[in-house]
């Protein structure tokens, strides 16, 4: 006998033996066609909100973050450091970070201990 003749070849009824279709039995059987695999049902107006404002949120702290590296970059260059080719160039991208941030809305402004600048610009 050769490698997949024994046990595994076509199934005698009950659906099939492969996992997928066992999975296809299970969701029709459960009346949740073309669900997730986890059982989620449908989109419900709160988990797409919910699911936008995740992202917004994570946008929000992405483009803070690079903003705190930018002020740290300023800090550094203005206590006398040399800094690399590549430091430079994220100065250069300050104005844009600060035109995302803005893009955000009102509760993407940066921190209170942000520089004055920073928030001047956001505004």
């Amino acid at each position: 006998m050769g490698w997949g003749a024994k046990g595994r070849g076509k199934s005698s009824g009950g659906g099939g033996g492969h996992f997928f279709a066992q999975e296809e039995e299970h969701q029709s059987a459960s009346g949740g066609g073309g669900g997730h695999y986890f059982g989620a049902q449908g989109g419900d107006d709160n988990d797409d909100e919910e699911g936008r404002a995740t992202l917004r949120a994570k946008e929000e702290m992405k483009w803070k973050k690079k903003l705190r590296e930018v002020e740290d970059l300023e800090r550094k260059r203005d206590a006398g450091e040399k800094l690399a080719s590549n430091q430079l160039e994220k100065l250069g991208n300050k104005s844009k970070i600060l035109e995302e941030l803005a893009k955000l809305g009102p509760s993407s402004r940066p921190r209170p201990g942000a520089s004055s600048a920073a928030i001047s610009a956001a505004a």
